[in-house]
């Protein structure tokens, strides 16, 4: 069924309560073959590591799209309109999901460049940078076709500092292929913390709750402030957390294929 969401908080010290949300089992997922990568031309960057991320997860020529692009932190609307459409135009319904393999731009206006890719540039966040966008269709979807049932293709952005830790992470991912049902047993740990950062935190009425996951057993960890104690946790599958900068994170102890997020 559909998320639902917990009532706004009525003053500043209010904590939202926790709902339960009922999460749609997926079926399948989406392969190598279903990716549209994005390249700039301009960029020796993202030339390059396009070239080895292409290589490593074996993908045809028509799955590149190379292109020129102004290498800068933000990207103006219709610059975002002329790359949509050129993106538009190469791909067709076989690509699902794109990689923009580049560190700049990184942004366009005020909106991350992935989600204007993706959704479409929506002025409205420059208003109000912190409040509610427009809905995505993806939230709560099942399918593993977003373009063909949604007509939205998500986007990452394969960023790294240089181009040997762009090499590297893509080797991590290539390494995790096939791992993630190995990874849950009894020695999975997923973190899930809330913090005082009202800007950051919204999703924490969201998280579970501590213990262990029935059926996976995946063990569910909960923490507060910033996570004293925790941040040494071994075998991590999942860490989210609602923080701008977190202390410790070198001495947490990932797993091949984990997922860490901070909104």
């Amino acid at each position: 069924g559909p998320a639902q969401g917990a009532e706004a908080a009525s003053g500043p010290e209010a904590k939202p309560a926790a709902v339960q949300v009922t999460v749609p089992r997926i079926s399948g997922r989406l392969h190598a073959s279903d990716l549209g990568v994005v390249v700039n031309l301009d960029d020796p960057y993202s030339v390059a590591t396009a070239a080895y991320y292409q290589r490593q997860r074996h993908l045809s020529e028509a799955q590149m799209l190379r292109l020129h692009l102004p290498v800068k932190p933000r990207l103006e609307p219709q610059e975002l309109e002329a790359l949509r459409e050129q993106i538009q135009a190469h791909f067709g319904p076989d690509t699902q999901a794109l990689a923009l393999v580049w560190r700049q731009p990184f942004a366009v206006a005020c909106q991350s460049i992935t989600a204007a890719v993706s959704l479409g540039f929506q002025a409205s966040f420059c208003a109000n940078t912190c409040g509610a966008g427009k809905n995505s269709p993806l939230f709560g979807n099942p399918s593993h076709q977003p373009w063909r049932q949604s007509g939205v293709r998500p986007s990452m952005l394969l960023a790294a500092k240089d181009e040997g830790e762009a090499r590297r992470l893509i080797d991590r991912g290539v390494a995790a292929d096939q791992t993630l049902g190995a990874l849950f047993g009894p020695r999975s740990r997923a973190v899930f913390e809330t913090t005082g950062d009202a800007a950051r935190n919204v999703r924490s009425p969201l998280y579970p709750p501590a213990g262990a996951v029935g059926g996976s057993g995946v063990m569910v960890l909960r923490a507060n402030g910033e996570a004293a104690g925790l941040t040494t946790a071994a075998d991590v599958i999942a860490y989210q957390t609602g923080l701008a900068q977190l202390r410790g994170l070198e001495q947490l102890s990932f797993l091949p294929g984990a997922l860490a997020d901070h909104l």
